[in-house]
């Protein structure tokens, strides 16, 4: 049973990984490939993770979805934001944003993103925690 429960683990994290590179890389599952823009040498990747209650998991994405989301949209240079979920992790959520460039996305005003997470705060109406920031390149 462990062998079994390993080897499922293993199984859906190398499918998870698959579907995670292929929009990372902007190939996308997408039926219209115009709607994913081009990989270019200047693009960075702002990757979070933050630990919320799981029974507060979809108020959570669906309060992100409705706020965060179509905030970031709205600045120049905002690609796409991906959603990662591990079968193994219910308390923790990984979000994936593209930027056209580093400039772009930390020319948004801080008052700005202050203004957003207050809004996104009082709309969730529960404690989160950011775990970790990471910026990564796409060569």
């Amino acid at each position: 049973m462990r062998q079994q429960r390993a080897a499922l683990s293993l199984l859906v994290g190398a499918f998870v990984m698959a579907v995670a590179l292929t929009t990372f890389l902007g190939a996308g599952l997408s039926a219209n490939a115009e709607e994913i823009p081009a990989v270019t040498s200047d693009m960075v990747v702002e990757w979070l993770k933050f630990r919320i209650e799981p029974a507060q998991r979809e108020r959570y994405l669906a309060t992100d979805e409705k706020i965060w989301t179509p905030a970031l949209a709205r600045y120049p240079g905002f690609v796409d934001k991906t959603t990662w979920l591990s079968p193994d992790r219910e308390d923790e959520v990984i979000y994936v944003i593209r930027w056209q460039s580093r400039d772009q996305w930390k020319g948004i005003p801080e008052a700005d993103l202050a203004a957003i997470g207050q809004r996104f705060d009082e709309a969730l109406g529960f404690p989160y925690e950011l775990l970790e920031e990471k910026e990564f390149y796409i060569p």
